[in-house]
């Protein structure tokens, strides 16, 4: 399932717990140590410390121990002396916030250096950002938030990097439904026809052939493209090669279609529950399906190239 990043609620209690066991106990910390520390935590303990780790705040060490970074000491030495600085610049920078700057810049009122706007208002339409905000006793002024715009410049920035350094949560997700339709499909297969018969083609030879999966049991062999989706609405993508494939080859291709997959159940809590809900889908010569009109296709990419 996704893991949504930490809440500046949850930055702020682990830094406070961090620094209560730096106190106590001098670092390098055990995986355990710091699992107990966070046992009381909504989420896991072993999310936290992924979060922690992501923002530059812990780090695991050669010995499989855990140390505080440099950064990590100048937020929990500024926490422990009252200055809320390095952890506010921190958290900003951590880039998730992006969206609800944009909304509260686009209620503030701005000059050449600050973006000023109303506390209660900042809360409503901005909640995790005006946690992180109040965090900064001199951004607060009477009634309202005075900010300097190098702050948000700076986390919008941040933001915008993170594209750069991964790839967004939805297409993660997307790639593992993928998988797990290709997974569904080779185990069912290799159940019906015997594991020496079926060649998981993409796995081992790559995905220029235009098919997942090759059944050898009969001849010629079977030729087939495992496809997924969130939803039980049939509904997929194939690319122009697979569908010359499948133009090429329409006694021997077909697509398995696995719908409802669900990746809050583990695969094999997935894969029993889609087979009772009759999955998958068997889509025999997918090319002759779309010329008589059983399929419809549109278009929807187009590869642009120099002339």
């Amino acid at each position: 399932m996704r893991d949504p990043a930490l809440s500046p609620l949850e930055i702020e209690r682990a830094v406070d717990a961090l620094a209560r066991e730096r106190t106590l106990r001098r670092e390098p910390w055990e995986t355990e140590q710091l699992k107990r520390l966070f046992a009381r935590s909504a989420r896991s303990p072993r999310s936290t410390l992924r979060h922690l780790t992501a923002l530059g705040l812990l780090a695991f060490d050669a010995t499989s121990r855990w140390t505080v970074t440099r950064a990590g000491a100048e937020v929990l030495d500024g926490r422990a002396a009252g200055d809320w600085a390095p952890l506010t610049a921190l958290t900003l920078r951590a880039g998730n916030l992006d969206r609800e700057i944009v909304a509260f810049l686009g209620e503030a009122n701005v000059d050449s250096t600050h973006a000023r706007l109303l506390r209660a208002r900042a809360r409503t339409i901005a909640p995790s950002l005006a946690t992180v905000l109040g965090w900064q006793p001199a951004w607060r002024t009477g009634d309202e938030f005075v900010v300097p715009l190098n702050a948000l410049n700076v986390a919008m920035a941040a933001a915008a990097m993170e594209i750069a350094d991964g790839r967004p949560d939805w297409v993660e997700d997307r790639e593992r439904v993928g998988r797990r339709a290709e997974a569904y499909s080779l185990r069912l297969e290799r159940e019906l026809h015997g594991a020496g018969a079926i060649l998981h083609v993409s796995r081992d030879e790559g995905d220029q052939f235009g098919y997942d999966l090759e059944d050898t049991s009969t001849e010629p062999s079977r030729l087939i493209e495992c496809k997924g989706s969130r939803s039980s609405v049939l509904s997929f993508v194939m690319s122009a090669n697979e569908l010359n494939v499948a133009r090429r080859s329409p006694e021997r291709y077909e697509v398995q279609y696995w719908g409802g997959v669900t990746l809050g159940r583990t695969p094999q809590e997935d894969y029993s529950a889609l087979i009772a809900a009759g999955y998958p889908i068997v889509i025999q010569d997918p090319a002759g399906a779309l010329d008589r009109g059983d399929l419809v296709a549109e278009v929807a990419a187009w590869k642009v190239t120099a002339p």
